[in-house]
């Protein structure tokens, strides 16, 4: 289930203070990246590790602070997102750093079109964010249900957002 809010569609992530940018990087987590970290985590990583794939997303030039996480699963034509969360400090009217959700969403849809399933992703939202989530990230509801996804249109935009062009129709990679 999606509760996560879409801070900010950005190039990377910003740092909210400053309005600096930072290229990031998306890469599996281990149980130690998640054993590392001090945060308090609002859903169970070790458990989304046991059951999928989970992906941190860190800021090289910063070191190997993980700002998000996402679990990933694999359904026939779709990547389907399980969880996403933020880093505790980068949520609320205080936070360090946004687009950190929007960008894990891209890699799901980067992920998508790598692997032949032409960008569709999909996720269960709360209820009270799904007008949110089409309206961020153009996003379709499934009849009147919580279920939501992305097809090729948005989910193209997105990666060219965080990923640029040149990641676009690319071969599909195994993981």
């Amino acid at each position: 289930m999606l509760d996560t809010e879409i801070d900010e569609l950005t190039k990377s992530i910003k740092e909210v203070v400053t309005g600096r940018s930072y290229e990031t990087l998306i890469t599996p987590a281990t149980i130690e990246d998640l054993h590392a970290t001090s945060a308090t985590w609002q859903f169970d990583w070790n458990l989304e590790l046991a059951n999928g794939d989970v992906f941190k997303l860190t800021v090289p030039k910063l070191g190997q602070h993980i700002h998000g996480l996402i679990s990933l699963a694999y359904g026939e034509g779709y990547v389907w997102i399980n969880v996403i969360e933020s880093h505790p400090e980068n949520v609320g009217r205080r936070k360090k750093y946004s687009g950190v959700a929007a960008n894990l969403v891209a890699y799901a849809c980067k992920l998508s079109f790598e692997r032949g399933l032409e960008g569709f992703v999909s996720f269960d939202a709360k209820s009270t964010l799904i007008e949110h989530y089409k309206r961020s990230l153009g996003a379709t509801q499934i009849g009147r249900s919580q279920r939501m996804y992305l097809d090729r249109i948005p989910s193209q935009r997105l990666v060219d957002q965080y990923f640029g062009e040149k990641h676009a129709g690319q071969k599909p990679t195994r993981l």
